[in-house]
């Protein structure tokens, strides 16, 4: 098993800076974000996270939750870690894959597998129409 410091180390080094470090900028949260849910995923427990880095057990809970907020860049940076030590771990292709609904990701697996011309057709006879009729509803529904 990998070690929480070692996948750390990696991340500090992707970032340029400790992935911990107090901080309430964006970078940061969402730095602690892919930490945090690497370590989830990867199987360690809140009380281990905990004990070595003193990161409280709500904590781990909020930045897992919360990991689908996270920016690109950061999803680069989280795959990044898992293919470099070849955890076995979900790597998302897209930020909004991170959604665990499994009809959700199913969806944007087949979408993600459309070609252009694909979605050309799918933007203007399913796409548009469908955004003109709820526009249409939500007009009646304010009236």
């Amino acid at each position: 098993m990998v070690s929480i410091s070692k996948i750390k180390a990696f991340l500090d080094s992707m970032y340029g800076f400790d992935v911990l470090k107090k901080g309430r900028k964006r970078e940061v949260v969402y730095a602690r974000k892919v930490l945090i849910s690497i370590l989830v995923d990867y199987g360690y427990t809140h009380k281990e996270i905990n004990h070595v880095y003193n990161v409280p057990h709500d904590m781990c809970i909020f930045h897992r939750k919360t990991f689908n907020q996270i920016r690109p860049i950061d999803l680069d940076r989280y795959n990044a870690c898992i293919e470099y030590y070849q955890l076995p771990v979900t790597i998302y292709n897209s930020v909004n894959a991170i959604d665990k609904d499994p009809s959700v990701v199913k969806m944007i697996d087949k979408i993600l597998g459309l070609g252009r011309r694909d979605f050309k057709y799918f933007d203007n006879k399913i796409f548009k129409p469908f955004i003109r009729n709820l526009e249409l509803e939500k007009s009646i529904t304010e009236v």
